[in-house]
């Protein structure tokens, strides 16, 4: 990752083995974590959780992480010089994982996204083009995780940037819609494995 003012990610951040162990998630964030992000050649890095992130949902990541250089938002703004940033976790389809919410549950947390943002960060993309397709062969090949939610609630506001994740194989080529330029941003194929470069 290049020098830059900040650097945003939009969620799943542990390891997939040690996901369901809280005092090891703990112990890797508060150690190679944070040792990775204190590495990196920025001001700020802004942070959202993911359906992979259990320890985030149950614990505060606020305490838990404890370094300066990290902002984390849960349904809350921060703005760094002049650009307000946004940040929201949830995503449906999935009561089994953390940060789930129903239909119902996900309208009353988008709506609360406000009006004016210039980076928003989502963990899940919105139900708009190929945003949340599966784009990669197999298990869940073509079925789309997008939320209809979250592109209803998104649509009429002042959105610069929108940044999403969660699908790993979904489009990443920038959809515009209105102002707003979205894309995904995850690094891991449907394999888990780095195979897209950070944006």
């Amino acid at each position: 990752i290049p020098k830059c003012d900040v650097v945003c990610c939009c969620g799943d951040i542990m390891p997939l083995h040690i996901q369901n162990d809280a005092v090891r998630s703990a112990l890797w964030v508060s150690r190679d974590f944070n040792d990775w992000v204190n590495g990196l050649e920025c001001d700020k890095f802004i942070l959202i959780g993911g359906n992979h992130d259990k320890l985030f949902e149950y614990y505060d990541p606020k305490f838990i992480l404890n370094n300066d250089k990290i902002i984390y938002l849960q349904d809350e703004s921060y703005k760094y010089k002049g650009k307000v940033f946004y940040g929201s976790p949830w995503c449906p389809d999935l009561s089994q994982w953390s940060f789930y919410k129903s239909s119902q549950e996900l309208i009353e947390a988008f709506h609360k996204i406000p009006f004016h943002v210039d980076v928003l960060l989502t963990h899940c993309p919105p139900r708009y083009n190929q945003c949340g397709v599966v784009l990669e062969p197999g298990w869940n090949f073509g079925r789309n995780f997008g939320s209809q939610e979250l592109a209803e609630s998104t649509q009429m506001k002042n959105i610069g940037w929108h940044l999403f994740g969660h699908v790993h194989s979904g489009n990443h080529s920038i959809e515009a819609r209105n102002s707003c330029s979205m894309v995904n941003v995850s690094i891991l194929d449907e394999e888990y494995k780095i195979n897209y470069k950070p944006f």
